[in-house]
């Protein structure tokens, strides 16, 4: 992946202590990883708690869910949450935000 001219290194790490593991760039792992142990605590004040890890992964493409664009979507068979990168949500925005102009 590659961002600005940088080079990002890919790979997959677990989450400390979560039943969490993040795949994509490495610069945003400790970001999914915190946001995780929130999202957990609350899922399980709801009585919901994994039965096995998930895995997170960071896309730098859009993701279509009904002809709409999400920043996220789970696939609960896979365990596997895709979530767009930040570069792609700026650059989904941006997007977003020119071709409201066009009207």
């Amino acid at each position: 992946l590659a961002c600005g001219g940088v080079q990002a290194e890919t790979d997959i790490r677990p989450c400390d202590g979560q039943p969490v593991e993040v795949e994509g760039d490495s610069r945003h792992v400790d970001v999914v990883c915190a946001a995780s142990v929130a999202v957990l605590a609350r899922l399980a004040e709801l009585g919901l708690v994994p039965e096995r890890p998930i895995r997170v992964v960071l896309v730098d493409a859009g993701i279509v869910y009904n002809g709409h664009l999400a920043y996220g979507q789970y696939d609960g068979p896979q365990d596997r949450l895709e979530l767009m990168s930040p570069a792609a949500i700026a650059t989904a925005s941006a997007i977003a935000f020119s071709s409201a102009w066009i009207w």
